[in-house]
């Protein structure tokens, strides 16, 4: 593998034309300059569900940073809720970050 400097703006671009979850810029060349094969060195990956949502449109469609968190939130409290208990006990100094209702979260402080 050759290493090479880019310019800020040739990375924007790169980032640019990302189309899927975790996309490396040795992929984005290979599909813009139309080269065939896999990417080398490159392990075999057996796509999980919750990477499936990652790629799917309600997720890369979801508004902002915030409106992406919310949506992963949304789909492990789905496919997981058993486990989402422990989702609960993440606390901060002085902050409540997750909580079953609305009115916990604005009148609770730790």
């Amino acid at each position: 593998m050759k290493v090479g400097e880019v310019d800020g703006d040739v990375s924007e671009v790169l980032l640019g034309k990302v189309c899927n979850f975790g996309d490396s810029p040795n992929l984005i060349l290979r599909r813009e300059f139309g080269i065939d094969g896999p990417e080398k060195n490159s392990p075999v990956v057996q796509e999980t569900p919750f990477q499936g949502f990652l790629d799917s449109t309600e997720f890369q469609f979801s508004k902002g940073a915030v409106g992406r968190f919310l949506a992963a939130l949304s789909w492990l409290y789905k496919h997981h809720s058993d486990d989402f208990s422990v989702i609960e006990e993440i606390k901060g100094r002085g902050r409540i970050y997750f909580s079953r209702s609305v009115e916990e979260l604005k009148h609770l402080r730790v």
